[in-house]
């Protein structure tokens, strides 16, 4: 296990979980569909460092990493066009 990229993932994580918890907390809907998406990276984040530490399930937590990260960019789109007005 390379502790660099350990910490890495580990401190990616947590600066995405803070910064996505700033933005949930704010009032409007693009500011929390933002937040929610990058929570979603964080959990992702998290489990590409579980992929690291456990390289044996390796398959499966960079799966649901990748599954995770996809789900994201859809909550990402739902925050660029709240506000788009047809």
């Amino acid at each position: 296990m390379n502790l660099s990229v350990l910490l890495f993932f580990l401190h990616t994580t947590l600066a995405t979980a803070i910064v996505g918890g700033v933005f949930l907390k704010r009032g409007n809907n693009v500011a929390k569909y933002f937040g929610i998406g990058l929570l979603l990276e964080a959990v992702g984040f998290a489990s590409w460092a579980l992929a690291v530490m456990m390289p044996d399930s390796l398959a499966i937590f960079v799966t649901i990493g990748a599954v995770l990260t996809l789900v994201s960019f859809i909550v990402f789109l739902r925050a660029a066009t709240d506000d788009i007005s047809s």
